[in-house]
């Protein structure tokens, strides 16, 4: 009946070293690639009884900076496209050049429930029609804590509930500072840019002004392309 200023995501570990900042233009693409292979709206039809909206950047709607009419194009499920990324990540089919076999990836998560299995196995089953190896590794959610502050993790699903009803608050879940690997903060995907940092220390404070609704619009093209989550 209402939208709450809350979002939930899959995140990827920049810190790995296959889907990570390190593998660069490779792990990207692959990023981008598995991000084309999920439909939200199906997810939200199967497990949410069609209640939700599905996310196109950080900013859940009713928050300053989010643009109802921007469509991220990494959220618009095309297989095709999908593909056509990982062959240029030199996973053509999913194949992993350095095994011959799929590329085998980790899903963690903090809840073995069967209703929460049913919704992994939803997305693991869409990155295996890429022709990708992703497995489940599905603990208690104080193991899966534990991995993530060991950094023992890959892709990961999290979300966030609004503080306080301004887009600092959402926008600071990828700041540098704020890596789970660094200060143990909430940024669980470990993503640094330093051009997102930069606009974020400029953007934070500022009040809502055409500066800062252009500020925002940059950080969320950044997030686009980077495909932390």
């Amino acid at each position: 009946k209402e939208v709450e200023p809350t979002i939930f995501y899959i995140g990827f570990n920049m810190d790995d070293a296959v889907i990570g900042t390190a593998a660069g233009e490779k792990s990207r693409k692959l990023r981008q690639a598995m991000s084309l292979a999920v439909n939200a709206e199906e997810y939200l039809r199967l497990f949410l009884n069609g209640r939700g909206v599905p996310a196109q950047s950080l900013l859940p709607p009713g928050l300053f900076g989010y643009a109802e009419s921007y469509k991220n194009p990494y959220r618009t499920p095309d297989v095709a496209k999908a593909r056509a990324l990982l062959t240029q990540a030199g996973y053509k089919n999913g194949i992993d050049p350095a095994t011959g076999q799929p590329l085998r990836l980790t899903f963690d998560t903090g809840n073995t429930s069967a209703q929460a299995m049913l919704q992994y196995e939803f997305l693991v089953s869409a990155w295996r029609e890429l022709g990708l190896d992703v497995r489940i590794v599905a603990t208690t959610y104080n193991q899966f804590q534990d991995r993530v502050r060991r950094g023992a993790y890959q892709i990961f699903q999290w979300g966030w509930v609004a503080d306080f009803p301004d887009p600092e608050n959402f926008l600071f879940l990828l700041e540098c500072g704020n890596a789970r690997s660094k200060s143990m903060g909430p940024n669980t995907a470990n993503f640094c840019n330093d051009d997102y940092d930069k606009l974020y220390r400029e953007m934070k404070n500022l009040p809502n002004t055409e500066q800062r609704a252009s500020l925002i619009k940059q950080m969320v093209s950044i997030v686009e392309t980077e495909r932390p989550w």
